[in-house]
């Protein structure tokens, strides 16, 4: 069982150092990272890699929240990934760490057999993701029309049809796909660009356009609505998803998930000391 790795990150290279460190030795890894970091984060993140076998650097986008460039990145994550040989891809954040061991991640798949370990829900049948109203129903987050001014989204009325008779699908931008799958996206993205093109005016496409592939394929009977991810949403104060602090590692432990995000370093590091120890 091998899984390839695909890491987005924009800072802190001592973190993605150190999550990188957590990973297989034979698993390929593949970083992107956001083409607004500076060249000395940058630079510094490729010398503190620069010794681990097959961990390439792709090509850099600017990565803004709700907007393509975090699909760009994803895409050319996964466009490097399809040349090289793996079972599983996962992909992560640079604020993301295991839960699980490395053992234990792979035993699961093995047992799993061929399935897409995503969210992507039809977005007109599933309550689930229908739980907002107005301009930000999940539908609307990809059809509806988006003015990008700075950094402000602004929507219009217009809804547009989605290219190439697909049909919306939504659900977390996380994910742990068969080979098949990731070879898959990567093909239909260089077949049919009109549909990046169109979600160059969408709203959050990073949790649309990968989903919606998916989910107009023939790996849509195999999708578990399950991304393998531990978050917490309802803490009651902000940043959201609450950033994992030592107070949370029993219910890290406890979950069924691999990874789980996020977490910061500068803000609570023991929680990653004890997890190391939980998953060496």
């Amino acid at each position: 069982m091998k899984i390839a790795y695909l890491i987005i990150t924009h800072s802190n290279a001592d973190q993605l150092a150190r999550l990188v460190g957590t990973l297989p030795q034979s698993s390929p890894v593949f970083i992107h990272v956001d083409a607004r970091a500076s060249a000395d984060v940058y630079n510094d993140m490729r010398r503190r890699l620069s010794a681990r076998p097959a961990t390439e650097f792709v090509r850099r986008y600017a990565c803004r929240w709700g907007d393509i460039g975090i699909v760009r990145a994803t895409m050319e994550l996964i466009k490097s990934a399809s040349n090289t040989e793996f079972d599983f891809a996962t992909l992560l954040s640079g604020s993301d760490y295991p839960i699980k061991s490395n053992k234990e991640i792979a035993r699961v798949l093995e047992i799993s057999g061929r399935v897409e370990h995503i969210e992507a829900m039809n977005t007109k049948k599933h309550a689930e993701v229908d739980k907002q109203v107005g301009l930000y129903k999940a539908d609307f987050k990809l059809r509806r029309f988006h003015i990008r001014f700075r950094s402000r989204v602004l929507p219009t009325w217009w809804i547009r049809q989605i290219p190439n008779g697909l049909v919306a699908f939504s659900g977390s931008q996380w994910w742990t796909l068969t080979k098949d799958a990731i070879c898959y996206i990567d093909q239909y993205n260089r077949k049919y660009p009109n549909l990046m093109r169109f979600a160059v005016n969408s709203f959050i496409p990073d949790e649309s356009v990968i989903q919606t592939i998916i989910g107009n394929s023939p790996f849509s009977q195999s999708i578990t609505q399950n991304n393998l991810r531990c978050v917490i949403w309802d803490r009651p104060a902000p940043p959201y998803p609450a950033v994992l602090q030592i107070e949370d590692l029993g219910f890290l432990i406890a979950s069924k998930s691999f990874f789980a995000r996020k977490f910061d370093p500068n803000f609570d590091s023991s929680i990653l000391d004890a997890l190391d120890k939980v998953i060496e």
